[in-house]
Order: structure tokens, then C-alpha cells, then sequence
């Protein structure tokens, strides 16, 4: 009996750690939605009344990034840029450039975080911005 239950026990860790190493990390292979914009502590949504929500896309070696706007007529916009990308040490690298471009503070199934790292004026001030991006899959 003794030698059935040592049997049994060992087969069901076997069976556990077998079940939590198939589990698959989150990924950053999906079409994220901008959900959110923060610039020097600021937050905002980032969507554009009227609009269809802007985007960033990943592929197996593709970025998309697809932002929605108005116009000086009021009337939506879109602004799209693609090309080759690579992630080192949680730091996304487009590949016309060898600084990395955004910094992955958090990556979940429904959440992605970036923080950009390029010195910008993203809000026009006249200032270098700290801009950090959050984004959702719907």
C-alpha cells in the first residue's frame, strides 16, 4: 500500500508540473489597442471621438502602428507606418535604428504597457516628454 500511494503521489506531481509548464506566457503577437496616453504624469484616453481606435500591431517580425485623428476639417484621419522590429531585454528596437524605441513595463492576455524612450515633444510644449502608452486588446 505504502509503495501504491508513493506511486500515485509521485504520478500526480508529475501530472501538475506537467500541466503548468503547457501554460503559455502572455505575447505580444496580437493587435493592441491605444487605451490610454500618459505624458509627465498626465493621463488621457487616447481614443478620438468619431474616430475608430487607433492601433499597434504585432507579427512574428512586423509592426504596425495605425493612429486615428482629425483633421482641419474635422474629419477623421489616419496615419499608418509598418516595418521590422525585435525585442531584447523587454526593449522593442525598430530596425531602421539601433536605440530601442519603447521599454515593456507590463505585458498581460489583455494588457500591454509601454514606455517610450525616445526624447520627443510629444504635447508640443517645447519640453522632452515622459510619455508612457497603455494599450488593450479590445
Amino acid at each position: 500500500m505504502k509503495k501504491f500511494l508513493t506511486i500515485a503521489t509521485l504520478a500526480l506531481f508529475f501530472i501538475a508540473c506537467s500541466e503548468e509548464s503547457n501554460e503559455s506566457a502572455p505575447t505580444l503577437l496580437r493587435k493592441w489597442y491605444y487605451a490610454s496616453v500618459t505624458i509627465n504624469g498626465v493621463t488621457k484616453a487616447e481614443n478620438v471621438e468619431g474616430c475608430d481606435r487607433g492601433f499597434m500591431e504585432f507579427t512574428e517580425n512586423l509592426w504596425q502602428t495605425t493612429i486615428h485623428s482629425k483633421n482641419e476639417e474635422n474629419e477623421c484621419a489616419v496615419t499608418s507606418s509598418i516595418g521590422e522590429y525585435q525585442v531584447i531585454d523587454l526593449q522593442v528596437y525598430d530596425s531602421s535604428s539601433s536605440a530601442p524605441l519603447y521599454e515593456i513595463i507590463r505585458l498581460s492576455e489583455e494588457v500591454l504597457v509601454l514606455h517610450y524612450l525616445q526624447a520627443n515633444d510629444i504635447d508640443g510644449d517645447g519640453d522632452l516628454d515622459d510619455v508612457t502608452y497603455t494599450f488593450s486588446r479590445t
